[in-house]
């Protein structure tokens, strides 16, 4: 996974050559950066250095990203921790988008305004939003709850309307807005991410009866019309095809 290690100018530079390509020359595992041996599956560089990771989209789009980093025996502890810590900060800005994202907020946004509703702590979020080109896409309209799905009616305050549009690939997160907001919002379920495949999720929450459409990729999306939507919500039972 890993393409390449890119040092800081100040730094010296691991061995193995540099490449655009995922994966990364096995050599410049199990050795520190002075010549000494450490466990083979480990790698090892000078601080300050950038660990370039490059993850096919469709692969790791909607999974965690979950890194160990330990400080080497004899090295200068407070520096080192110090720039571990701005590390981690930086590392939070990993965020990688479903193919065809921004297109479909670019296709949604022709019918009213497009907002980025999502739920979590207040440093991830939002350095993911900034990061991924989502924070521009909806020109900054964006809300950020502990729990969203409480919150639909400071929602319905900031964002006024006959008729809402909810994505999301928590079923149980569409659940609870369905059964709230009931024929005045479409709950569109698509089947990406970890969420949209977690056995418990979907025992509890068939997407048969939870969902007004179901989608198999963000993609799809470009193939409805803003009249098939509100109509796929309204519907007394969730069917609707693509137009």
């Amino acid at each position: 996974l890993f393409a390449r290690v890119k040092p800081n100018k100040d730094a010296a530079a691991p061995p193995g050559p540099s490449t655009h390509q995922p994966g990364l020359d096995p050599a410049v595992f199990g050795k520190h950066p002075n010549g000494s041996a450490i466990e083979a599956a480990s790698l090892c560089v000078q601080a300050p250095s950038v660990v370039e990771i490059r993850l096919p989209a469709d692969l790791f789009a909607g999974a965690e990203f979950i890194d160990e980093l330990l400080v080497h025996e004899g090295s200068g502890l407070r520096s080192v921790l110090q720039q571990v810590r701005e590390w981690r900060q930086r590392s939070f800005e990993l965020a990688v988008l479903f193919p065809n994202s921004l297109d479909v907020i670019e296709h949604l946004r022709r019918w009213g305004p497009t907002v980025i509703l999502t739920d979590g702590d207040v440093v991830f979020p939002p350095r993911k939003i900034e990061r991924s080109g989502l924070l521009d896409a909806v020109d900054g309209h964006t809300l950020i709850y502990v729990h969203k799905e409480l919150e639909l009616e400071h929602i319905r305050r900031r964002y006024p309307a006959k008729h809402y549009v909810v994505v999301d690939d928590k079923l149980h997160i569409l659940a609870a807005i369905k059964k709230i907001w009931r024929r005045r919002v479409t709950a569109i379920f698509p089947r990406q991410g970890h969420y949209a495949y977690d056995r418990q999720i979907l025992a509890k929450y068939p997407p048969a009866d939870t969902v007004d459409l179901t989608v198999e990729r963000i993609g799809e999306l470009l193939d409805y019309d803003l009249k098939s939507l509100i109509e796929a919500g309204c519907a007394a039972r969730p069917r609707v095809t693509p137009r």
